[in-house]
This record gives structure tokens, C-alpha cells and sequence, in this order.
């Protein structure tokens, strides 16, 4: 009787693990840009569900859906979110937007000011700067070039962590 009672309950447990993998499916696709080139960490998610994932460096993904999902919503930064329906192997191509992001002013607090209506000095650090550095930690590229903030890292430790410090220790 015993033996009857635990395989029929291996049985009921193997038929819901059965309806709970059916529930979902396996799709895979590759994103790219107007250009042909991998758009590397876009967001693939279902829509209207938290369901989702980012590409790889060749702009590739895999995604388990729920049975019933019809469309994907991919996003990247500085291209036009696509809603696309659901297939097998997708191929989807981004258009880049016409919003150009704007500079980026970091305030105390978290406090959003426009550039404009600070009155006080601002520095900036261009791209072109960063690159002059050579630097292959972005976060190391700072260094020397903002007045007030000192950034000591870890050059022979590769992807080691940076100490940022802005105005003292105490501020």
C-alpha cells in the first residue's frame, strides 16, 4: 500500500513539473543597430511582464516566455524602443532616436539642476578626454580630471575596485 501511496505521488509530482515547464518557452534572437553592429546590453522583455534579460557582447539573448506572450519590447540607449512580436530565432534591428541625451549635472543630494541655473563652477568631462587616457577602468580614467575628487584604484588587479573620495574624507 505503501509503495502504491509513493509512486502515485511521484507520478502527480512529475505530471505538475510537466504543466509547469509547458507554461513556458525557449526563444533566442540577436539585436542590432542601423549599421549591422551587436547592440551590446539591450533589454529584451516580454511585454507588460518583468520578464527579461540583456544581450551579450555579439548581441545575442535567450529568453524562457510565458506560453501566452505575444510581443517583446527591446530598449537601448540612444535608439528607439521596438515592440516586436514573438518568434522562434529573431533578428531585430534598432533605429537610433532623435532625443540626444543632455548633459548630466550632479548636484548635492540628488537635486536635478539644469546647467544653466547653477551658480556656481561646473567642470565636465568630455569622452575625448577619457579616451586621452588609456585607461581601461573608466572609473580610473576620472582621476586628475575633477577638481575635489581623488580616486584611488587598483591597476594590477583587473576589474578590482576604485575608492572615489570627493572633497575629504569628511565630506
Amino acid at each position: 500500500m505503501k509503495k502504491q501511496v509513493s509512486m502515485l505521488l511521484t507520478f502527480l509530482l512529475l505530471l505538475v513539473a510537466g504543466f509547469a515547464v509547458a507554461q513556458t518557452r525557449t526563444i533566442s534572437g540577436n539585436v542590432t543597430d542601423e549599421a549591422g553592429d551587436p547592440a551590446v546590453a539591450a533589454t529584451v522583455r516580454v511585454t507588460g511582464s518583468n520578464v527579461g534579460t540583456v544581450t551579450d557582447i555579439d548581441g545575442n539573448f535567450t529568453l524562457d516566455v510565458p506560453s501566452d506572450a505575444e510581443t517583446l519590447t527591446i530598449s537601448y540607449i540612444g535608439m528607439e524602443p521596438r515592440v516586436v512580436a514573438i518568434s522562434d530565432n529573431m533578428t531585430v534591428s534598432l533605429i537610433q532616436s532623435d532625443n540626444v541625451l543632455d548633459d548630466v549635472v550632479v548636484t548635492a543630494l540628488g537635486v536635478s539642476r539644469d546647467k544653466k541655473s547653477i551658480g556656481y563652477a561646473v567642470q565636465e568631462v568630455d569622452g575625448e578626454t577619457l579616451e586621452d587616457t588609456k585607461e581601461t577602468n573608466i572609473v580610473n580614467a576620472l582621476q586628475g580630471q575633477v577638481s575635489g575628487v581623488q580616486i584611488q584604484g587598483s591597476p594590477s588587479t583587473l576589474g578590482g575596485s576604485s575608492r572615489i573620495t570627493i572633497r575629504g574624507a569628511n565630506s
